[in-house]
């Protein structure tokens, strides 16, 4: 989980993405919205069960990203 309230969204993302491993990946910020990526950025104070369900999408995506070439 990356809290992008001060860092601005693409270069941390680039940095994500060059990671040797696949890493699953939530943003969260102060109010939810659309975002760069695939990815969408959760209220960072919004209810817990949405972002147990963002984490689990997110490692569900990491995985999809690790099998292919």
């Amino acid at each position: 989980m990356i809290d992008i309230g001060e860092l601005p969204v693409a270069p941390t993302l680039a940095t994500v993405d060059g990671l040797g491993r696949p890493v699953g990946v939530v943003l969260v910020g102060d109010e939810s919205s659309p975002c760069l990526s695939d990815a969408a950025v959760m209220t960072k104070w919004g209810p817990f069960g949405e972002l147990v369900e963002a984490i689990e999408r997110a490692d569900q995506h990491r995985g999809m990203r690790a099998v292919q070439p």
